[in-house]
């Protein structure tokens, strides 16, 4: 009864500061999230996500000396962050991405203006940044710091792949499957990581209602990687043409898929 009544309390304050027109905090939005055990990828949960990351955001003066701690390489699955620090600014860049600024927001956690995510930094026992959560789509990914070898070496395997119009293994017969399963409105949700799975859902209904208006699967024709690792495909279909691109994660599955008409 004490568990209820403490969360109860808890939304009443935070309904009390809306009312008088208080914009919510990040502890107070924290607070919520952890007591009422947001750390799953429920439907729920995204939408609370969402929701925070969307939320405007003030930047905030912080101690100069903190951005050379931030400096470094981070590694995602397939991608690296690089941030990188410069007369008390902070820059994070995505691997085949372009460079973007940081804001502070408080100690360890930023915000970008020019897109809708942030960046939170994790300090161990010791105080030392060993990695960082992006925060984006409903969704939090944590990346490791990792040393500039292994970045380097990640990047340039990449720009070979993209340099030489390598697709992944069984890049091909992995999208035809795709297609298919979203045709009959079967999509292996396990074939794709959490965050893309969630999305895929949502988009599931729109999906198969386009491929159903574009007829039988003709031919799809590999047209080559984008500068983030993404193979790009013409799909043919009996009456239309699609362009789709796709990603995959180190343990096979898919984490990112976009397609667009073509005609």
């Amino acid at each position: 009864m004490a568990r209820v009544q403490q969360s109860l309390t808890l939304i009443d304050n935070m309904q009390t500061k809306m009312a008088t027109g208080e914009i919510l905090s990040t502890d107070d939005l924290l607070a919520l999230a952890k007591d009422h055990s947001m750390t799953e990828t429920t439907s729920e949960t995204i939408a609370w996500r969402r929701y925070e990351q969307m939320r405007p955001r003030t930047e905030q003066a912080i101690d100069g000396r903190l951005y050379a701690d931030y400096a470094g390489h981070y590694r995602l699955d397939t991608v690296v962050f690089t941030i990188r620090h410069e007369d008390q600014r902070l820059f994070a860049r995505v691997t085949g991405q372009v460079e973007l600024e940081l804001f502070a927001e408080e100690v360890d956690r930023f915000f970008y203006k020019a897109v809708p995510a942030q960046i939170s930094f994790i300090r161990n026992a010791e105080g030392m940044v060993t990695a960082l959560t992006l925060h984006q789509n409903g969704h939090e990914e944590t990346a490791q710091r990792v040393e500039t070898g292994e970045a380097a070496t990640l990047e340039a395997t990449l720009a070979e792949r993209i340099r030489e119009k390598r697709p992944v293994e069984n890049s091909q017969l992995l999208l035809q499957e795709l297609v298919h399963q979203h045709q009959k409105g079967e999509p292996d949700y396990a074939k794709m990581t959490p965050p893309l799975a969630a999305i895929a859902r949502e988009q599931a209904e729109i999906i198969r209602g386009e491929l159903q208006r574009l007829g039988a699967l003709k031919d799809i024709t590999f047209k080559g990687v984008t500068d983030d690792g993404w193979d790009v495909y013409d799909v043919s279909f009996e009456k239309g043409c699609q362009e789709w691109s796709f990603s995959l994660a180190t343990d096979g599955r898919f984490d990112g898929i976009i397609f667009r008409r073509l005609t």
